[in-house]
């Protein structure tokens, strides 16, 4: 109240009315309240950036979590690509086997006289022994060779 006697009393002095008082009152309050939402705003902002940054540093630690993981699996598949040329190498191995004719007694004698091949592994494998083990497979392609250099 006293303030307002004030203001009212050095308002007539400087030419102001008591409306035009109150009117700049109601200004100056409703100014602050938009202060206080701009207040507001600002420190939701700043927690949404905050936010931003914390999540941006999390998916950079993901990110480099996976390039490293990538490099790995390239890796891998460089050893299987590897492994696929050795086993495409014992396949060719496999064909020229299959390829060649052993029926020829006198390629059987020779695999016999050499002992390098049994007889059973120039024939197809039966029973349990159904299909030709690495080493049976090199000992009779090397059997081959030799037969078709003589």
């Amino acid at each position: 109240m006293r303030t307002s006697l004030l203001w009212f009393a050095f308002g007539r002095i400087l030419g102001v009315s008591r409306k035009t008082h109150e009117a700049s009152r109601a200004e100056v309050r409703e100014l602050r309240s938009i202060v206080e939402a701009l207040k507001k705003a600002k420190l939701k902002l700043e927690e949404a950036y905050a936010a931003q940054r914390r999540e941006t540093a999390a998916l950079r630690g993901a990110n480099e979590r996976l390039a490293k993981e990538n490099e790995t699996l390239a890796e891998h598949v460089k050893t299987l690509v590897g492994i696929n040329r050795n086993l495409g190498r014992e396949l060719h191995r496999v064909n020229e086997l299959l390829a060649c004719r052993f029926d020829s007694p006198a390629t059987r004698e020779r695999a016999l006289q050499n002992r390098e091949v049994h007889v059973k592994h120039l024939q197809r494998p039966s029973g349990a022994n159904k299909r030709f083990t690495a080493k049976d497979i090199t000992l009779a392609v090397k059997v081959a060779r030799q037969e078709a250099e003589h």
